[in-house]
Parts: structure tokens; sequence; C-alpha cells
């Protein structure tokens, strides 16, 4: 998994993008720390399986509220590109919470 912070022009907002491994997806949130406590993230997108595989859809998800540098989507798609294979333990979890739909 990796996990990078994203500059914000607005001081109050922290912006997270990365690639989740097991999930096989990129992911992105965006915390306010304007908003009351149990609701600063405002964007949390990328929580699902398979649901943003390439850096070109999570900067689409991501637009309204950042707009991902060149290099960061660079660095994902490294990131993706050389991600191990899935332990038994992930597929265990996986396979889980898929029956648990």
């Amino acid at each position: 998994m990796s996990r990078y912070p994203i500059a914000h022009p607005d001081s109050h907002c922290t912006v997270v993008v990365g690639w989740d491994n097991p999930l096989q997806t990129f992911f992105g949130q965006v915390f306010d720390d304007r908003q009351p406590e149990d609701e600063t993230c405002v964007l949390n997108v990328g929580i699902e399986e398979y649901a943003l595989t390439s850096p070109g859809a999570l900067a689409q998800a991501m637009q309204p509220w950042v707009v991902l540098a060149t290099n960061v989507l660079t660095q994902l798609q490294a990131d993706q590109d050389t991600s191990p294979p899935r332990t038994a333990l992930q597929e265990a979890w996986l396979a889980y919470a898929r029956r648990s739909r």
C-alpha cells in the first residue's frame, strides 16, 4: 500500500492518495478540519475492490478537490506495477468480505 499527502490550497483541507494492493484499487481522501469531528472526511473514493483501477480514474474522482500532478500519477502507476501478489491472508479476508455483502 502506498499513501501520499497532496498539497491543497485550503489550509483546512488535507488530501491523501495512494494504491491499496489488497483491494487492487487507487484511493483518495479529503479531510476538512472545519467539519464536525465525525464528518471531517468529505471525500473517500476507492474503498471497494477494483473501484479505481488506473491513476486517471483516481485523478477524475479527485478533480473536484485537487488536480493530481503528473509526477504523482506516475508514482501511483509505478506502485501498482510493482505491487506484490496478494498474500493468502489478504485473499482469505477478501473472500470473507465478498460473502458478507
